[in-house]
């Protein structure tokens, strides 16, 4: 296990849980479905932006200088009485470095078939309540989103538009660019 990896979140114990990683580098602004559906096993999965994570340890302590952030998790979807996760409609930017995780939700050893698949779907980021419509509600939905995320209150679709990383003003006049032109 590497410590800087991504923690395993919502529902995923800390520590030693057995985790599988997948790098995706989205060509184009992309929504990502991603599922473990037909798993042996009880599984979490969760999606993280940015660089594998990379530590190095002096004196014997370790220390993390690249941790990708967090940006989606799921826990159980019971089908067939075996622990599932899905996720879906996950926003990708294009060229961004993302890593898809996997965990065992069970600490033990026991091992199991692990089912993954994933589509991505092009990503018309004008349409930022993905109903098919760009819309004035477009508009309020990024706006409510943007002031939930700077104010560290909210989460669901990011308003980290341009994809740098951070939910700044730089997001909003990106935006409007972005509506104004609709979708191709």
């Amino acid at each position: 296990q590497n410590g800087c990896a991504p923690d395993e979140v919502c529902g995923a114990p800390a520590g030693d849980s057995t985790s599988v990683r997948y790098s995706l580098v989205p060509p184009q602004p992309s929504l990502l479905d991603v599922s473990t559906f037909g798993s042996s096993y009880d599984t979490v999965l969760s999606v993280h932006q940015g660089d594998c994570p990379t530590g190095i340890v002096f004196n014997g302590n370790l220390t993390c200088i690249r941790r990708p952030a967090t940006i989606a998790c799921d826990d159980d979807i019971i089908t067939n009485s075996v622990r599932s996760s899905s996720l879906s409609n996950v926003p990708l930017h294009a060229g961004q470095n993302y890593l898809v995780m996997v965990c065992d939700k069970d600490t033990t050893d026991e091992g199991g078939t692990l089912r993954f698949s994933y589509t991505l779907t092009p990503w018309c980021r004008s349409d930022f309540n993905l109903n098919g419509v760009v819309s004035t509600q477009d508009f309020i939905d990024f706006i409510t989103a943007w002031n939930a995320q700077v104010n560290q209150t909210g989460q669901g679709l990011s308003a980290d538009i341009n994809g740098n990383g951070v939910v700044s003003s730089q997001d909003i006049f990106d935006f409007i660019e972005l509506w104004v032109t609709g979708c191709d």
